[in-house]
């Protein structure tokens, strides 16, 4: 439901208001004290959700339009978009309605006394001779006798001229002065440059940075895209605040382009910075972007698939770095695997043929005869002077011997290698 408001008799608000036209309603205020007052100004209870129309106050209450005083000394007035209330203004019960009422009295009294006259020619006339030498001892007190006679018309020019004297020239500082005493719009800010550029910036609801206007001193408007820093082209030309209201309404309403979305390209070399009638989404997104830039934004993706370069290089870097310590671990346990080997074929080499025998006598023959052979190879310098075949068939022998009988029985059974018996 609308608001409308809450004094008894009164149509504002209501489809039955009829030819009132558009008025202002105000709020009943929070203040205790004085919603006591408004209850009692008006003789009726008011709660803090209602409402009184600006025809229940005084015309000096009901603030409208202000003025300013500009640079050269002329006075420029304008509009408020919202209309305000005097502070500590009280309403009265039906101060327009009373004042109508009041007039239509008096005329139906007029209407009704005029019934009672009596038609005599000779009264009339004294009346009507009293009643024009009234009114021009009036007129020659206020006028003086020398304007009476002048015709009205000589008047006319002289007026419009004065309004037009009065009418102050629309440029930069009278934009500045206004912008000081009036606040702007919803999500814009605005600043002077040093350069004497007033510079207006538009915020979105998600609290994002959209565009800039740019208005110099010759009143030129540039317009940029926050995101993408690209002159906006759209063929702007003011000349009254009007004409700046109607630009910040165009341009919440204008779809910006948002770019690529990566730092190395913001954005195609032939964006426009907008988007235009045949680039819009059938759908809602979170950001819009002209085609040039999806098309860019598309081929970016393509050929980077981690979020940046850096970070590809360093797990590559990481992993080398990883390969590396494993390949040096291996290295590491072949030369000291090589040391040993070298180490133990040292101490074959430097055993006594006295103290080898006598060590292992208690062996078979077989077994002597192979260990024998492994101190010789050890002995060796060249490889050509090693002999393994005899070796091979004696360690063959041994390992199988001292395990379980049974695989020794299958491996003789199945005649892999020769072994002796």
């Amino acid at each position: 439901m609308g608001r409308c408001c809450a004094v008894r008799g009164c149509l504002s608000g209501r489809k039955a208001s009829g030819n009132i036209g558009k008025v202002a309603l105000f709020k009943v205020p929070k203040d205790v004290e004085m919603r006591k007052k408004w209850s009692s100004a008006i003789d009726q209870d008011l709660k803090a959700t209602n409402y009184i129309c600006e025809l229940h106050f005084n015309s000096e209450d009901v603030l409208k339009s202000d003025r300013t005083v500009l640079a050269d000394g002329s006075i420029y007035v304008y509009d408020y978009q919202k209309v305000h209330l005097r502070k500590k203004a009280v309403p009265k019960l039906n101060t327009t309605y009373n004042d109508n009422k009041n007039n239509n009295s008096l005329l139906s009294d007029v209407s009704l006394d005029t019934s009672d006259i009596v038609d005599d020619s000779i009264n009339n006339d004294r009346s009507l001779n009293v009643e024009t030498n009234t009114v021009n001892q009036f007129l020659i007190e206020a006028i003086g006798p020398e304007k009476i006679n002048e015709p009205e018309a000589s008047n006319e020019p002289q007026m419009t001229e004065a309004e037009t004297t009065n009418v102050p020239e629309f440029s930069f500082h009278c934009i500045e002065k206004i912008l000081e005493s009036q606040p702007l719009r919803k999500n814009w800010s605005w600043t002077v440059l040093k350069n004497y550029v007033i510079s207006l910036s538009y915020i979105n609801s998600k609290l994002e940075l959209v565009c800039h206007i740019k208005i110099d001193m010759n009143l030129k408007v540039t317009i940029i895209n926050a995101k993408t820093n690209i002159l906006v082209d759209m063929n702007v030309n003011i000349s009254s605040m009007a004409c700046v209201s109607q630009l910040l309404n165009n341009l919440e309403k204008t779809f910006f382009c948002s770019g690529s979305g990566y730092d190395e390209k913001k954005c195609s070399q032939i964006c426009t910075g907008i988007l235009e009638s045949n680039e819009r989404y059938k759908k809602k997104v979170e950001d819009y972007r002209c085609i040039a830039c999806r098309k860019l934004r598309h081929l970016i993706q393509k050929y980077k698939k981690d979020t940046t370069y850096e970070a590809r290089l360093m797990n590559i870097k990481h992993r080398y770095y990883l390969q590396r310590r494993k390949l040096n671990r291996v290295v590491q346990q072949n030369k000291n695997k090589k040391q040993e080997i070298l180490n133990l074929k040292n101490q074959c080499a430097e055993i006594e043929e006295e103290i080898l025998t006598a060590k292992i006598a208690d062996l078979p023959p077989l077994q002597q005869e192979t260990v024998q052979n492994c101190l010789s190879a050890a002995k060796a310098k060249c490889t050509k002077q090693r002999r393994y075949y005899k070796l091979l068939n004696a360690i063959y022998e041994t390992t199988i011997k001292y395990s379980r009988n049974y695989l020794w029985i299958s491996i003789n059974l199945t005649v892999i290698l020769n072994f002796p018996t």
